[in-house]
């Protein structure tokens, strides 16, 4: 939103453009360059403390309704609570 000018810069004097965003500084190459090993990262915590080994971390899918399920859940749990 800050790219389109709709909301303020998050600090005096860092003004955002379009020709950062694309650049080798930007956000949009450290997602791609990093997307990989966030992932693997990830996939070895879940292995290690996901809730099917006794942990508490859940990856939740939202494409097949997991987020909204995990929601609902939740608010029953809190509801008994």
């Amino acid at each position: 939103m800050r790219l389109l000018g709709l909301h303020s810069p998050c600090a005096e004097g860092c003004r955002e453009r379009w020709v950062k965003v694309f650049s080798k500084q930007g956000i949009v190459w450290w997602c791609i360059t990093n997307h990989s090993t966030a992932r693997t990262r990830y996939r070895e915590w879940l292995v290690r403390m996901g809730v099917d080994v006794g942990g508490r971390m859940r990856r939740l899918d939202e494409s097949c309704g997991e987020l909204a399920r995990w929601k609902d859940d939740l608010d029953e749990y809190l509801k008994r609570k």
